[in-house]
C-alpha cells in the first residue's frame, strides 16, 4: 500500500474513535445499507441502472459501492431530480454545452442525447471518475460528448485536488492528488463559446467566473450549484460570488436549497 493509501486509513481510525456512538451507528447502518444493494446487484450481474429523465433513457454504470449508490438513486428519482429535469429542458436546444464537476456525467450524457447536434464537454479532475464517465458515455453510445480531465479555475497549470473515491466531494486542495487546471476563457479560446453551462465544483464558483470573463460575457445559461459553505475555501463567500454574476448582468432565479449549497438559474 502506497503512503497515501496509509493516511486515508490513518484519518478514518482517528475518525472513529471520536464518533460520538449513536452517530456511528447511524452512520454505519447507511454504510452496511450501501454495500448490500451495490453486492445485489454483482450477485444478479447487473452492469448499469437505467434512469427516465423526461423521456430519456439514460445508463449509468458503476466501479464502486458510491457509484453504484448515485446511480441507483438516479434512476429511481432520488437524486437531483429536479435539477435533472429542468437541465434536460434547457438542453434541447442548446448547442455548445459545458458539464463542470461532472463526477459521472448525468448532465452532459442528458444534453447529449437531448440534442445531437449539440457538442458537450464534461470536466473532471478525478481519475475514478473520469473511468466511469467514459464507460457511461460509451453504454450510452454517444459520439458528441468530449471528456476533458481537468480541474477548472481562475489559473492555468496544476493544482492539488483532494478526491474522494469514486465519491462527489472531490475538490481543490492545499493537499492531495496533482491534477491539470484551466480556465475557461483559455480552453475555448478557438472554439465556440458555451451557450449552456453546469457548474457544480465544491465551493470554487467564483474562481471559475473570474478565469471565465470572455465566456461569461457571452451570457450562456446556468445552472449553478453555489456552496455557501465551502467558498471561504478558497478565501470567498456566497455576496461576493453573487456579487460577481450581478455584474455580469445575470438575473439570478433561486430554485432550491441543500445543507451546504444554494441552486440557482442564471441567464
Amino acid at each position: 500500500m502506497n503512503k497515501n493509501g496509509w493516511n486515508i486509513i490513518i484519518k478514518k481510525f482517528k475518525t472513529l474513535m471520536s464518533f460520538d456512538l449513536v452517530w456511528a451507528f447511524i452512520y454505519y447502518k447507511k454504510k452496511i445499507k450501501l454495500y448490500s444493494h451495490y453486492f445485489i446487484s454483482k450477485i444478479v450481474q447487473r452492469k448499469f441502472w437505467v434512469a427516465d429523465i423526461r423521456g430519456l433513457k439514460i445508463k449509468l454504470g458503476f466501479n464502486n459501492y458510491y457509484q453504484h449508490h448515485i446511480a441507483r438513486n438516479i434512476a429511481h428519482n432520488g437524486n437531483e431530480t429536479e435539477m435533472l429535469n429542468i437541465w434536460r429542458e434547457a438542453s434541447r436546444n442548446k448547442h455548445i454545452v459545458v458539464d463542470l464537476g461532472g463526477y459521472n456525467g448525468i448532465f452532459g450524457i442528458i444534453s447529449a442525447l437531448a440534442n445531437s447536434e449539440s457538442k458537450v464537454y464534461i470536466f473532471e479532475p478525478d481519475s475514478i471518475n473520469c473511468e466511469q464517465i467514459r464507460k457511461n458515455i460509451s453504454l450510452n453510445k454517444l459520439s458528441n460528448v468530449e471528456l476533458v480531465e481537468s480541474a477548472v479555475a481562475d489559473k492555468n497549470g496544476t493544482v492539488y485536488f483532494d478526491r474522494h473515491i469514486g465519491g462527489t466531494g472531490g475538490k481543490i486542495s492545499k493537499e492531495g492528488f496533482e491534477v491539470p487546471c484551466i480556465t475557461l476563457d483559455t480552453f475555448f479560446k478557438n472554439k465556440n463559446n458555451p451557450t449552456l453551462m453546469k457548474v457544480d465544483i465544491e465551493g470554487a464558483e467564483q474562481r471559475m467566473f473570474e478565469g471565465a470573463e470572455q465566456i461569461i460575457k457571452s451570457k450562456p445559461e446556468i445552472l449553478l450549484e453555489a456552496h455557501w459553505a465551502f467558498l471561504a475555501r478558497y478565501g470567498d463567500d456566497i455576496k461576493s460570488l453573487l456579487g460577481i454574476i450581478k455584474e455580469f448582468g445575470y438575473k439570478t432565479l433561486w430554485l432550491d436549497e441543500t445543507n451546504v449549497a444554494n441552486h440557482y438559474w442564471l441567464n
